[in-house]
Parts: C-alpha cells; sequence; structure tokens
C-alpha cells in the first residue's frame, strides 16, 4: 500500500537488505501448488465485515482456492491516521480484531469454516511498524526507531536508493535489534494460533516491506517463522521471561497492563 504525505524525517529512510534475504523464508510444502486469495475484509462486502465475508468460503473452495490471506484485520491506530477509515497497517494492537470488521469470534468461525473446507488461513502479520499509539510506543520506545535527536519518528520508505520516497507517516519503525522485540512479536503471533486453535492458520510476516524495515535485525522475523513452524510458542508463552503476557482472549491476566498493544 502507497502510503504518499507530508515529507517526514530521512533518519527514518529505510531500503531493502542486501540479496542475500531472498531465502530466509523458504515456502511450506502446502503453498506449493495451493492458488491464493487475498480477503480485503473492508472491501470484500457492503457491510466490510468478517461476518459479512463468512458465507463465501464454499464459493471461494468451488474456484479452486486454497488459501484465504486476509490482510490485517487489528485495529487502526487513531493518531496521525491517514484517511477517515485509516490504513489497515497501521495496528495499534496486536491481539484484537479492528471492532469494525467484527470480533474474535467471528475470526474463529471463519478459520473453523475453512479448515472444514480443507483451506488454509494465511493472516498479515505486519511485523516491521506500528500505529502511533500502539502501546508498545510508550512501554517500550527503545523498540522502536529514533531520528538523531532520539525521538520516535516516522518512516520513509524507498525501493532503491534512487527511488521515489514514500512517506509512512502513519506508523513508526520497530527496531528489530532489540532481542525482547523478538520475543513479544512471537507472542503476539501465537496469540492468533491460540485464538485459531489449529495449526493451519498461518502469519505471514515474509514481505519484502518486512524485511527492508528489519534491516540487519531480520533474524528475528527468522526466528517467529522457526518457532511458530516448530510449534513451540503454541502454548503461548514466550522465550522473555520478562514477557510473560496472557494474551488469550477473556479476563486479563496479572500481565494485563503490557498487553499487546493496550493503553
Amino acid at each position: 500500500m502507497n502510503r504518499r504525505g507530508a515529507a517526514a524525517s530521512t533518519a527514518c529512510t529505510t531500503t531493502p537488505p542486501a540479496p542475500r534475504m531472498a531465502n530466509a523464508f523458504p515456502h511450506v510444502a502446502w503453498s506449493h501448488l495451493a492458488s491464493l486469495y487475498e480477503v480485503n475484509v473492508r472491501q470484500y462486502t457492503p457491510e466490510g465485515t468478517l461476518a459479512a465475508f463468512e458465507a463465501d468460503p464454499p464459493r471461494l473452495a468451488q474456484m479452486g482456492v486454497g488459501i484465504l490471506w486476509f490482510m490485517p484485520i487489528r485495529p487502526i491506530g487513531v493518531k496521525e491516521r491517514k484517511g477517515t477509515p485509516g490504513s489497515p497497517c497501521a495496528i495499534c494492537d496486536h491481539a484484537a480484531v479492528n471492532p469494525e470488521f467484527g470480533t474474535l469470534e467471528d475470526t474463529r468461525r471463519i478459520v473453523a469454516k475453512a479448515h472444514a473446507l480443507a483451506m488454509k488461513v494465511i493472516l498479515d502479520a505486519v511485523p516491521n511498524h506500528t500505529a502511533w499509539d500502539h502501546g508498545w510506543t510508550t512501554r517500550h520506545p527503545d523498540w522502536h526507531k529514533k531520528e538523531a535527536s532520539g525521538q520516535i519518528h516516522s518512516c520513509v520508505y524507498r525501493a532503491t536508493p534512487s527511488s521515489q520516497p514514500e512517506y509512512w507517516t502513519d506508523v513508526v519503525g520497530q527496531d528489530s535489534r532489540q532481542p525482547a522485540l523478538w520475543s513479544a512479536m512471537t507472542e503476539a503471533m501465537a496469540f492468533w494460533l491460540r485464538v485459531a486453535r489449529h495449526r493451519r492458520l498461518a502469519l505471514r510476516c515474509g514481505e519484502p516491506r518486512a524485511h527492508a524495515v528489519m534491516g540487519p535485525g531480520a533474524r528475528h522475523a527468522r526466528a517467529h517463522q522457526a518457532g511458530l513452524h516448530a510449534g513451540r510458542v503454541r502454548q503461548g508463552r514466550p522465550a522473555h521471561e520478562g514477557l510473560r503476557h496472557d494474551l488469550r482472549p477473556g479476563p486479563a491476566g496479572p500481565a494485563a497492563q503490557d498487553r499487546q498493544g493496550s493503553g
């Protein structure tokens, strides 16, 4: 999604990493021959909700679709939002569904229906940046990229050093050199596996722009993928001792103040 806007600090400018990243995310076997359908919930139906989409997986399965890839379905930040609806990539809570789209229960039903049709479900993870008003920006400012003055700032994306810049003024980049961020993001991804209650929900975190923003610290995305595929985080406990959040739906756990994206 091209987010052009007013000029932002070039201190956050990022360009794609070296070609060595190209094979960092080998394709899983079930994706080799499957047809993928990208689901933009907001535009898919007149209602723009998960509940309205729920009737369509059988029709898509009959068309030969084997994978449903949902664009981000999490809440969108308000601070520095672009336009009235905002970009779905400006996520302010990694462990919730955008209320405009529906609920966690809606998500569970769609995943269950897709699995009953032998379809896979992919959720766009967007691990490389957050909205300005994501809880991490205040609780963990060190997890975010900063300009020369030390202030968190919006990002500028360039496909190549000579390309026209894209000003992503509604999001702030995450500093993937911070090991604690790896654990928090892994836990945020594991939350959705618990929501689905099934291994066949995948999380997409390997798009080129994720690599671009992560740069030299991109190994944390590989760690996410390795942990999720190996099933090491399916019980919902991150490796980092200080980040044992309870992200399950329902009453908040003892670390509720550090819930992904809240407050």
